[in-house]
């Protein structure tokens, strides 16, 4: 059985700790095989490696999550639901 975790429009952003009504979006689509998808994916991973973007979530990671929400801070963060039994 799966049940999914109870949704607040209200929560706490993991970056700067501000509790507030973010907004949400649906997870970008993301094809390994598009050339084009990749360069970006690996542009964002390189600006983790270099310490810039670290707020910015990779297109090939949205992917796992239901809904990506986005602080004022302009931290983004996925939210998934809690897999049961």
């Amino acid at each position: 059985m799966m049940t999914a975790e109870q949704f607040t429009a209200w929560s706490m952003c993991p970056s700067c700790k501000l509790v507030d009504c973010h907004s949400l979006r649906q997870p970008r689509s993301y094809d390994p095989h598009d050339p084009l998808q990749v360069a970006f994916d690996k542009i964002v991973m390189m600006q983790w490696i270099n310490g810039f973007g670290l707020e910015h979530m990779s297109p090939s990671q949205e992917q796992a999550y239901e809904v990506i929400r986005t602080c004022r801070c302009g931290h983004e963060w996925g939210q998934e639901p809690i897999r049961g039994e």
